[in-house]
């Protein structure tokens, strides 16, 4: 069976804009699977190698990702999981602090895999 079918994330990353796939590639380039549960990526927004966005538009699609969800099993139980949870900006510093479900962590790895095999 294929990663592309095993990996629920992966899934639903081959079928976002190419906009979307850029930023969930980017998050993907700093996970690791020895990272704490809990933990927050910190990405620079030029980390989105985006073509000349606002910050507001690239936030904008940051939040709108938190609203799409993928379908994982928890404990045999089908569950419905957001691929972001939570996004911070640092204007200042033109920053951007994301987390996600800790599910999703061994997932959004996989993708890391998937990107650098390509």
């Amino acid at each position: 069976m294929s990663k592309a079918v095993q990996n629920p994330l992966l899934q639903r990353f081959l079928t976002l804009s190419l906009f979307e796939r850029k930023i969930i590639a980017a998050l993907s380039r700093c996970v690791k699977k020895e990272d704490a549960n809990t933990k927050a990526y910190c990405l620079r927004l030029i980390d989105f190698e985006l073509d000349c966005l606002n910050p507001s538009d690239i936030i904008d699609k940051l939040k709108r990702l938190k609203e799409k969800t993928i379908s994982v099993r928890i404990d045999g139980i089908e569950a419905y999981v957001p691929l972001l949870t939570d996004i911070r900006y640092d204007d200042k510093y033109k920053k951007v602090t994301i987390t996600f479900n800790s599910i999703l962590k061994n997932l959004y790895v996989e993708i890391k895999d998937y990107l650098n095999n390509r």
